[in-house]
């Protein structure tokens, strides 16, 4: 059941999906920006798969793949290290051992570069249909752009499981002010849409020792359960098994 991470360039999604599963599975740095989309589902162990776009003129049949080290991910999924795409990878998938994931869920980690209108976000748009759920990321330093509110629309009217996620609450103080103008935004709009505000980095902590108050703090057992509530398909089965309340341990 694929839950895309969708947002502008810089909003925090691969951050938000490696404090969700509480390790660090996709490349996250300051000067890193996602370009091909991460599929993150349940697996025995780590193990990482690089889909291959087909040679024009090929024929019709599965796509090339080939394994590659997980901590290897940054050469293949970023615009640093494969830059402009030019090893033509379509997407990159990973497999990780951990409990959200085994309970059926699959997170989709999709490309930021250039922004909501770019070509990357081609393959967003056309996978909207298809998704159990989208998490709309979007930055606690600014309020909601116009870009953004009209991208909302569209992923509204093509799933209408959405979630925005205020991120990176922790950086700024002002957050719950820009949540209001946010809220305000999205009456305007006409968007009635479930609205979190969290911060991967107390996530990060509450995993590493910092203990529930911490994990309390970042928001993330709210998004968890709001992950495993009734009305997703078969999400109303996975309270238990996604720990709504808990921390981020693994399997």
């Amino acid at each position: 059941l694929p839950v895309l991470v969708v947002g502008e360039f810089k909003a925090g999604k691969s951050s938000l999906v490696n404090a969700l599963l509480g390790t660090e599975v996709c490349p996250v740095d300051d000067d890193v920006a996602t370009s091909v989309p991460v599929v993150i589902s349940s697996a025995e162990a780590p193990v990482a798969r690089v889909v291959h776009e087909p040679d024009a003129g090929s024929d019709e049949g599965p796509p090339p793949t080939s394994e590659v080290d997980p901590a290897l991910l940054a050469e293949w999924v970023t615009e640093q290290g494969n830059p402009e795409n030019r090893r033509r990878v379509a997407r990159v998938e990973v497999g990780l051992p951990h409990k959200v994931l085994a309970a059926g869920l699959a997170f989709v980690d999709t490309p930021g570069v250039g922004g909501l209108g770019s070509l990357h976000n081609t393959a967003t748009v056309s996978a909207l249909p298809f998704a159990e759920a989208v998490i709309f990321a979007t930055d606690a330093s600014q309020e909601l752009t116009a870009a953004e509110v009209g991208f909302l629309r569209h992923v509204v009217r093509l799933c209408p499981q959405v979630l925005v996620v205020e991120t990176k609450i922790d950086m700024q103080p002002r957050w719950r002010e820009i949540v209001a103008l946010d809220e305000a935004h999205l009456q305007a709009a006409g968007l009635a849409v479930d609205r979190l505000a969290v911060s991967p980095a107390l996530r990060r902590w509450a995993v590493e020792g910092g203990g529930a108050p911490a994990n309390a703090e970042s928001g993330f057992p709210d998004l968890l359960g709001w992950l495993a509530r009734p009305g997703k398909g078969r999400a109303g089965d996975r309270t238990a098994a996604t720990g709504g309340a808990g921390g981020g341990d693994r399997r």
